[in-house]
């Protein structure tokens, strides 16, 4: 297999790992109303080898101090009060992380919203 074939490969590996909810809390999955989804985002802007490839711009790091691996694009908790490690990027600038402390509803959506210019950005969690 060529090395561009590998690249393409990889590339839809990682967009399908970004895809997958991850479930953070232990025993059964269960059902929507008694959980709390949260949303990160991504970007389709990057061009390699002639492909978009997509990557993250806020995702989930670690939950209540226990480390989300990988860090999430779409994770599913219990609700509660948690502290989330909420780790972004802004355009072509590094990746950043910041700790929230969050008062998450069973059944609601959060969605990671980035506000703010460049060196000031901020994650923020809103209702979807």
């Amino acid at each position: 297999m060529n090395s561009r074939r590998l690249l393409s490969l990889a590339t839809l590996l990682l967009f399908a790992a970004c895809q997958a909810t991850q479930v953070t809390y232990p025993g059964p999955r269960l059902g929507s109303e008694e959980v709390v989804l949260i949303k990160g985002k991504r970007r389709a802007d990057a061009l390699a080898f002639g492909q978009m490839v997509t990557y993250p711009v806020a995702w989930i790091e670690a939950i209540d101090g226990e480390p989300v691996e990988p860090p999430g694009i779409r994770v599913e908790l219990l609700p509660g009060p948690h502290q989330l490690q909420v780790g972004f990027r802004y355009l072509d600038g590094p990746p950043r992380s910041i700790l929230r402390e969050v008062e998450l509803e069973a059944g609601r959506t959060y969605e990671i919203v980035l506000e703010g210019r460049r060196d000031e950005t901020q994650p923020v969690l809103v209702l979807d």
